[in-house]
């Protein structure tokens, strides 16, 4: 798989008490099938394999992405 910037993920697991959390990347793509992040553009969302352990304290909101948020037809694949 090349190599994709993404501001997308999926929350896979959290460690309270080492304040870590494993996440899933998952990437952006328009209508026409190409990256995007601009989330105006996003129209599928799709799981990779890339996963990242990140520390929490140094998270201060997360935004929750909503289906209806967004323009037109929208497909996220299922996590199972």
């Amino acid at each position: 798989m090349k190599q994709f910037e993404t501001e997308f993920f999926r929350i896979e697991a959290v460690d309270r008490e080492r304040c870590r959390g494993t996440v899933s990347l998952l990437r952006a793509f328009d209508y026409e099938g190409n990256d995007t992040n601009s989330i105006a553009d996003v129209v599928r969302l799709e799981k990779t394999s890339t996963k990242k352990s990140i520390e929490l304290s140094g998270i201060s909101a997360i935004q929750l992405l909503k289906p209806d948020m967004l323009k037109g037809k929208f497909i996220i694949e299922p996590k199972w």
